[in-house]
């Protein structure tokens, strides 16, 4: 039986320049609500990684994580103390 290769994707620079852009916009708009948000997050972050070696680029430092809820705790906090 002969050893099944991954065909080679043949991908463009623009194409692989767009699957960035949209991987980045993900990673911007996710909010990390459990343990399988997060791995979602280290997924899409693996993916960039890989269209980045692709183009020759240096590979960033991961993408920061928002989880969902915090900010909007903080603001309330500061809100009321502004108020007291």
């Amino acid at each position: 039986m002969a050893a099944i290769q991954a065909p080679n994707p043949g991908l463009s620079r623009g194409t692989v320049k767009l699957l960035i852009d949209l991987i980045e916009i993900k990673l911007g708009c996710i909010e990390v609500y459990d343990r399988d948000d997060m791995r979602d997050v280290r997924a899409l972050e693996r993916a960039r990684a890989e269209m980045l070696s692709l183009l020759g680029r240096a590979v960033p430092e991961p993408a920061v994580v928002r989880l969902a809820g915090a900010g909007d705790a903080t603001e309330e906090r500061r809100r009321i103390r502004g108020a007291a």
